[in-house]
This record gives structure tokens, sequence and C-alpha cells, in this order.
């Protein structure tokens, strides 16, 4: 259980009013890698009413290399099939079913956006990641500045390893946290035997496939993982409204800040656009090796 100082923050009650969201990415290097996928889903009154889905094509753009896209892609797919998970992010895919880039980013800096300036809640699994690879391909194609709200904002990957370690104090909000400082703090958090993985771990362990129908040849598609943050975030607000009382001494957050919160400064991204140059690839190797004579010194 939180504190009341932090549950405040939100209104004492999960919302139940919110948007989940999701990207797939060519990898986790943020101001390199790049977005391929956007999804999200709205939910009014804990159901989603509405949802969506736009894949990225980024084969022949100005500044994306072609060679590195299809060597960052066959990268993360073969990563992921060796934990056995397949990635739905395909070249094919973006020529079938994608859109340019200007149109995908235009069009998702305007639904984020006008759902931050509605006073939406925003829900996510490791959503962190999420802010920061789309502040970052914002800034860095676009020139726009992406932030979400510090009082906005859950993370459903974080509160499951709360979940693990509910009874160490280092579980629990520290006092002048913000909710994003938080779950950011408490997604770090692991050890042996703590796991958060969306489709290997909780969707297991709420037994989600089972109480939604899900197909989950699906997963990793970006609308499909936002879907299954909605139906694990509403699995926190029933597990939540049956929690019992906290143990006498856990209620109260760590006193290890005694001083009052410092408003902290916006950060503002800033970074020079993507070139070509800028971009992860692998160097070139040698078609052949260069023969050592007898008696050659190294160099």
């Amino acid at each position: 259980m939180w504190p009341k100082w932090f549950t405040d923050q939100y209104g004492g009650k999960l919302p139940r009013t919110y948007c989940c969201f999701d990207t797939e990415t060519t990898g986790f290097k943020k101001g390199v890698d790049v977005i391929t996928e956007f999804g999200h889903v709205i939910v009014e009154d804990c159901k989603i009413t509405s949802r969506y889905n736009v894949v990225v094509d980024w084969r022949n753009h100005k500044v994306v290399p072609d060679h590195w896209l299809r060597e960052r892609l066959d990268y993360v797919r073969e990563s992921m099939a060796k934990t056995g998970q397949h990635y739905t992010t395909s070249y094919e895919r973006m020529a079938d079913e994608g859109v340019e880039p200007d149109r995908a980013f235009d069009l998702y800096y305007e639904i984020l956006q006008g759902l931050i300036d509605s006073g939406f809640y925003f829900v996510g699994h490791n959503i962190a990641f999420d802010e920061e690879m789309i502040a970052y391909n914002m800034a860095g194609f676009y020139k726009r500045e992406f932030v979400l709200p510090d009082d906005r904002v859950f993370d459903t990957a974080a509160i499951e390893k709360g979940n693990q370690i509910y009874d160490q104090a280092k579980a629990l909000p520290i006092v002048g946290e913000t909710m994003k400082d938080y779950f950011k703090r408490l997604g770090r958090l692991g050890g042996a035997g703590v796991h958060s993985n969306l489709t290997r771990h909780c969707v297991e362990k709420y037994k989600l496939k089972e109480k939604y129908n899900l197909d989950m040849t699906d997963a990793h598609r970006a609308e499909f993982d936002a879907r299954l943050t909605h139906y694990l975030f509403e699995e926190f607000r029933d597990m939540a409204a049956n929690a019992p009382p906290p143990r006498p001494g856990m209620a109260h957050p760590p006193v290890r800040v005694a001083r009052p919160p410092v408003a902290k400064e916006r950060k503002v991204i800033e970074i020079e656009p993507f070139s070509g140059t800028s971009l992860y690839h692998p160097p070139a190797r040698p078609a052949t090796q260069p023969v050592r004579r007898r008696g050659q010194r190294n160099r």
C-alpha cells in the first residue's frame, strides 16, 4: 500500500479513464534507434473505447540508411528469438502496412499531446523507455519537445516488481518523489526471482490469455501490448481493492529524505537532428585477413 501523500497525487484511487500506449523500436539506444510502431488504447470507466496502431515505414528515408534499418530489424528479431519471443516488425511489414515517418509522428504527437492537454493519465509497461524514445525521436527528427506529466504516469512493470518486494522499504515512495520519479526508480529495482516481462511473466501469472481469449501471436505489436497493459492495470486495481491494511511501520515512506520537495526544472532534450553518420551500424570487416610474413612484427 502506498502512503496517502503519494496517492493524493492521483486523487486517492487508480484512475478509471486513461491511455495505455506502447512503442516498438529498432533497439534500445535513445538518440540512435528509431520507433517502428506506435499503438495505444483509450480506456473510459475501465473499458477500452478506442484503439489504434500505426507502423512507421523507414524504407528509403533520406536520413535513415536502408542497410542500417535492415541490420537493426534483423538484430532485434534474432535477439528476441533467442528468448522465445517473436518480433513482428519487419522490413516487409513496413512495405505492406507502413506510413511515412512524417505522417506517423505528426499523428501521434497530436494524439498524445491532445490527451496530455485533456488531463488524461498514462499507463505503460516500462513507460519511461517509451517516453524517452518518443522524446528523442521527436527532438532528433522534428525539433519537437515531448514530455509526460510528472503526476499522471503509471508503470505496470514497476508495479509488478513492487508487488514482489512489497515488504521492503525501498519499494515505497520516498518523500518528495513524483509519480514519474517513483516508478522510474522502482522499475530499476530487481534481484533474483523478481520478474516483470509483460508477455513471458505477467500474462502467465495473471492468466490474461485465458481471461481475455488472446491470440499471443500478436504479442509485440504496439496496440496489442497496450491492450495487455490495460488488462494488467485492471488486475492491479482489483488487487488494490482487496489488499489487506499495511503492516505497522510499512505505511510510512522511508525517512532518508527529510527536506521538502524542490520544484524541478523541466528538462528539455537538445540533440542534433539524426544523420546517417550518427546512426549506429556495424563497421565493415575486410573481405580477407592481411597476410603476415614470417618474422613480421605486430604493429
